[in-house]
């Protein structure tokens, strides 16, 4: 998308889409007890709180993006790291949030999430490295990057609920 598309992005759109996303997260993640999302287990052995621990931290990366900040810096790992397959990555990140308790994931996830939404606020979108990102605007970004990492993670928690 052209960068003069990019100051065209309805943020309140994007805004809006995020928070139903993200309520519709928090919804599934209220369904259980805490015990249940410590201990049930998808097939590749994460928990509930694994994958919630998991969107908190690529949701920073966004955040930091939005602040005009490399993403690495988000994960709290080198820019060699963040250029690492997926899967090795979400091992490393994982292991950092193995030990957390239900309430420290999740109020790191709220906390993160407020911090997404004032960067969305406050962003100069037109001074983002869209180059960075592949070029594409901000709305795509954030649909294929938030929102639907908020729905693809919440699918997997209820699979792990149902089982």
């Amino acid at each position: 998308m052209a960068s003069a598309d990019r100051g065209q992005v309805s943020l309140d759109e994007v805004f809006d889409h995020i928070q139903n996303s993200w309520d519709q997260l928090m919804v599934t993640m209220s369904r259980a007890s805490e015990e249940d999302y410590a201990t049930k287990k998808d097939a590749a052995g994460w928990t509930a709180l694994d994958h919630m621990a998991h969107v908190t931290a690529w949701e920073r990366t966004w955040t930091f993006f939005l602040k005009g900040r490399p993403r690495h810096e988000g994960l709290g790992v080198t820019e060699r790291e963040f250029g690492m397959e997926y899967d090795p990555l979400n091992e490393i990140l994982r292991a950092r949030t193995a030990n957390d308790s239900y309430e420290e994931v999740l109020t790191a996830a709220r906390e993160s999430h407020e911090a997404l939404l004032a960067a969305l606020r406050s962003a100069d979108v037109e001074r983002l490295d869209y180059d960075s990102q592949g070029g594409k605007s901000l709305d795509a970004l954030l649909t294929d990057n938030v929102i639907d990492h908020y729905n693809e993670h919440r699918e997997y928690i209820e699979k792990i609920f149902a089982s």
